[in-house]
């Protein structure tokens, strides 16, 4: 034994081809093949080997129907460096031909398929060449690897491996899949890398334990078509699983692995008045599709609110409101389907500033509220009593300042900020720093500024 072309010891046959005399004898139950033949073998060749040196040979004792006569003859005199294959059939058509220069240092595959109507040979899972036969592409029962079979001499000189014989002619798709594979080991079982339970949007991994083979995934036995062709599989839905590994020819049928995907509601978010309001009026927001058994967390924008897990919910704040769902049950979460927008659009008019008039305090009101809606800067809460949370949502990004101004233009608080790409929160506590009224909150970035007003009460 010697170690065959994966790297494996002790996983293919060595022949020395010293003195003629080594080789391995079988009788091969060949009834079956009538209609139809392939034989396949790996082989690396070392040394000219003895005389004519033969790869294998079928004898029915002559020269007649079932012989098969497989030879590499390169450094016996006069032979060029081919490999000889085929068979005689059933009708004594002599169908072989050869393979020229076969590579003389590496492991090679070599096969030969005859369907009694043509026969075909290959290299490296690809064809070479194809010849018009008829008859029966029968065998001989007695085999003999490494050398003939009578007469002692025509001995090899190398390692050969995975020698294969079918009962029909393969095809190319087989022979391709065949080389590719080269090696197949596995029984066909399939295992799960972790539950087969799970909440709907995970998912598990079912793994062949065939390597080298070919695949075809099943669910509730119909085929996989998209990415059920690998040896793993990643499942997401409810379902039977079994794959179909193919293996040095032969199709292996795994067991089946139940898949189930638990669900939960699909809960939807419901505005009971108008989302756009005043500052100091609410609207009502209500979670709808759910049963009892449910617990409910709600989030304005993507930041999960403290003490909100009601079914309802009064919103006084502008923001982007949605809501998980978690069914008590089954443990699985979910988040809302829809959103909710609401917004502040209208303000108390006047101490904006002092000493401005009635009509400048209305203007400048109606900046700040166009400004703050249209950068996307919240406060929450608003009125407060000194400490609340700054969230800019705007498009600008960079480094820039925050500050708090009071009534008479007084910066109160500033502190250094670096806006990223996807927004930027601040928790705020002005400490002692204040009186009871209302502030600026400014943002000043990229040469500009972003205001919006908070009251401290």
């Amino acid at each position: 034994m010697t170690t065959d072309r994966n790297g494996i010891p002790n996983s293919a046959y060595y022949f020395s081809g010293a003195n003629c005399g080594t080789r391995i004898d079988a009788t091969v139950n060949t009834s079956s093949i009538q209609t139809g033949v392939t034989i396949s073998v790996w082989l690396k060749r070392i040394g000219n080997g003895c005389i004519s040196p033969r790869i294998l040979e079928f004898w029915p004792g002559n020269n007649g129907p079932g012989l098969c006569q497989w030879g590499w003859a390169f450094g016996y005199p006069g032979a060029a460096n081919s490999i000889g294959l085929g068979s005689t059939t059933s009708s004594s058509f002599s169908c072989y031909s050869g393979i020229s220069n076969p590579t003389l240092t590496d492991w090679l595959q070599v096969i030969y398929t005859n369907d009694g109507v043509v026969g075909k040979f290959y290299y490296n899972g690809v064809l070479i060449n194809s010849v018009a036969s008829n008859g029966n592409p029968i065998l001989a029962n007695n085999l003999a690897i490494g050398r003939m079979n009578h007469p002692a001499y025509d001995a090899f000189n190398g390692n050969i491996d995975d020698m294969g014989i079918w009962n029909r002619a393969l095809t190319q798709q087989e022979i391709t899949a065949l080389y590719n594979a080269q090696t197949c080991t596995g029984t066909g079982v399939i295992s799960p890398d972790g539950p087969t339970t799970f909440c709907a949007g995970n998912s598990v991994n079912l793994t062949s334990d065939v390597v080298g083979g070919t695949y075809q995934w099943k669910k509730n036995g119909i085929n996989i078509s998209t990415n059920g062709t690998s040896r793993t599989y990643k499942a997401t839905a409810t379902g039977s699983y079994t794959c179909v590994a193919t293996c040095n020819g032969t199709a292996l049928t795994s067991n089946t692995i139940a898949v189930t995907a638990k669900t939960n509601a699909f809960a939807s978010v419901t505005a009971s008045g108008a989302t756009s309001f005043c500052l100091g009026d609410s609207v009502t927001l209500n979670c709808t599709n759910l049963g009892s058994n449910y617990s409910v967390q709600w989030y304005r924008t993507n930041v999960s609110m403290e003490n909100a897990t009601n079914y309802s919910l009064v919103v006084k704040q502008p923001g982007t409101y949605k809501v998980v769902t978690k069914n008590l049950t089954t443990g699985c979460s979910r988040i809302s389907g829809s959103a909710i927008t609401t917004s502040v659009n209208c303000r108390i008019a006047g101490d904006v500033t002092s000493g401005t008039t009635s009509e400048e305090n209305t203007n400048n009101e109606a900046r700040l509220i166009d400004n703050e809606l249209s950068q996307g800067v919240h406060i929450y809460p608003n009125p407060n009593n000194g400490s609340f949370s700054f969230t800019y949502e705007g498009e600008e990004t960079g480094d820039g300042i925050l500050q708090i101004i009071n009534t008479m233009g007084q910066s109160i608080y500033s502190s250094a900020v670096s806006i990223q790409e996807g927004g930027y929160t601040q928790e705020i506590n002005l400490g002692d720093n204040y009186t009871k009224g209302f502030y600026i909150v400014r943002l000043l970035i990229n040469d500009g500024y972003h205001d919006s007003r908070v009251m401290v009460r």
